[in-house]
């Protein structure tokens, strides 16, 4: 699991969660599940929920490995998307997709952000021609998006102001150091919070049947024994 603190703190808890583990071997994969569940509860506790920067809409379907955030403002719509997975605990780094749409054309601009020290690095970016073409998740959209034109590489660009000026671009509309620290915390919690929703669930698919309890025996034969009598 991914968490919300340095490093030494991370590999302590995980090393706390495995002496934990090791108490819960023959216990069987319900209470297992449960443990780690209840420990998954306490350290979100400790987890600060940062406040979303003014103007903007954060959306986390349920069950889904990403959250989204939304914005309009000055005849542009503005729409991130940041994957759990994108989140890198060990360099310390979150990225995601910033989708800016006006009058029908759409720029997708892939950006990782390091917290270290606040930097914003734009990865790669493609313009596309309405927002369906950008992220729709129809399997029409993905396989054109996979045969689209994106351009030189970022890379490749530096030697123009391009990159430059598109960093500044997205900083006007809201997409900056501070925006980008909410989404690296945030992230850390919407994944936090998924990950207890997959123990909760394979705690309840792992319930033992109360009639397969010995105490369920013991009532099922006194149950019987009854029916003898009473015959």
């Amino acid at each position: 699991m991914r968490a919300m603190r340095r490093a030494a703190s991370h590999g302590a808890r995980l090393a706390a969660r495995g002496l934990a583990a090791q108490g819960q071997q023959g216990r069987g994969l319900h209470a297992v599940a449960k443990a780690e569940l209840e420990g998954e509860q306490l350290f979100l506790k400790d987890l600060l929920r940062p406040d979303a920067p003014p103007g903007w809409a954060v959306e986390c379907p349920a069950g889904a490995g990403y959250f989204r955030m939304k914005k309009k403002a000055g005849g542009l719509e503005v729409v991130i998307d940041c994957e759990f997975v994108a989140h890198d605990p060990a360099a310390d780094t979150t990225e995601f997709t910033a989708f800016i749409t006006k009058d029908g054309v759409t720029g997708d601009f892939t950006l990782k952000y390091v917290a270290v020290d606040g930097s914003i690095h734009l990865e790669a970016m493609a313009m596309y021609e309405s927002q369906a073409a950008a992220f729709g998740l129809r399997p029409e959209d993905e396989n054109e998006r996979d045969q689209h034109y994106v351009g030189p590489s970022v890379r490749e660009l530096e030697t123009t102001l391009v990159p430059k000026e598109v960093k500044g671009f997205l900083s006007v509309h809201g997409i900056n150091s501070g925006l980008c620290d909410y989404m690296h915390k945030q992230v850390q919690i919407f994944e936090q919070e998924a990950y207890m929703a997959v123990l909760e669930d394979l705690a309840t698919l792992t319930a033992p049947d109360p009639a397969d309890s010995p105490a369920g025996d013991e009532k099922q034969a006194a149950g019987e024994e009854q029916k003898v009598k009473n015959s």
